[in-house]
């Protein structure tokens, strides 16, 4: 399914790391550039991992860089058009890296990354679950945004903010989430629900 649409490259897992899977955790991609900032976990359990996303990241030619402060990665800054959000509060530090950001407050512990609650489509399109922010956080969102689509509380508990935008309207995600694919599928987008 997914080689229809981009390219998959594999790391290999290691042994002793299971959270290894959770891949958009590994560190940030710099847009436009060929640059990572690779993440430096909180949890002891992930820390191990950090070396392995090193080496395979370098080895795809990217120029890898770690910042002081704690930072899971994609899993907590997602860019929307050309803004940087960053998500802080249970997995991740304020202002983690050196780049422009809009810094956002996770309040409810269910949705510990960013990427758990928010999920940036194309033209500054976006989901999100409201509720996952403060109501400054989420008005500072919807102000470099486009359309918002609210996702429904039962349907972000089933990870549909944690959707994948693979091609310029593919989306994959979680099925049980009727409201956002309809939603996203009369918007024009071709959604693949997966088990």
């Amino acid at each position: 399914l997914l080689t229809n649409f981009c390219t998959v490259k594999l790391i290999e897992p290691q042994k002793d790391l299971p959270d290894m899977v959770f891949t958009a955790n590994a560190g940030l991609p710099i847009k436009g550039e060929n640059q990572l900032v690779l993440s430096k976990f909180k949890y002891q359990e992930r820390v191990n991992e950090e070396v392995w996303f090193k080496k395979w990241f370098e080895e795809q030619g990217y120029t890898v860089s770690q910042p002081n402060s704690i930072f899971e990665g994609a899993g907590d800054a997602l860019y929307l058009n050309e803004h940087l959000i960053t998500g802080y509060g249970f997995r991740s530090e304020k202002r983690p890296i050196d780049q422009d950001s809009i810094d956002v407050k996770l309040i409810d512990s269910r949705f510990y990354h960013l990427d758990t609650c928010f999920c940036p489509l194309n033209n500054g399109d976006f989901l999100i679950f409201a509720n996952a922010f403060s109501v400054s956080d989420f008005e500072s969102i919807k102000k470099v945004g486009n359309h918002c689509i609210s996702v429904p509380e039962e349907e972000a508990l089933n990870f549909a903010c944690n959707s994948v935008l693979v091609d310029e309207n593919v989306i994959l995600m979680p099925k049980d989430c009727p409201f956002t694919s309809k939603t996203l599928k009369e918007m024009g987008y071709e959604v693949f629900e997966l088990d």
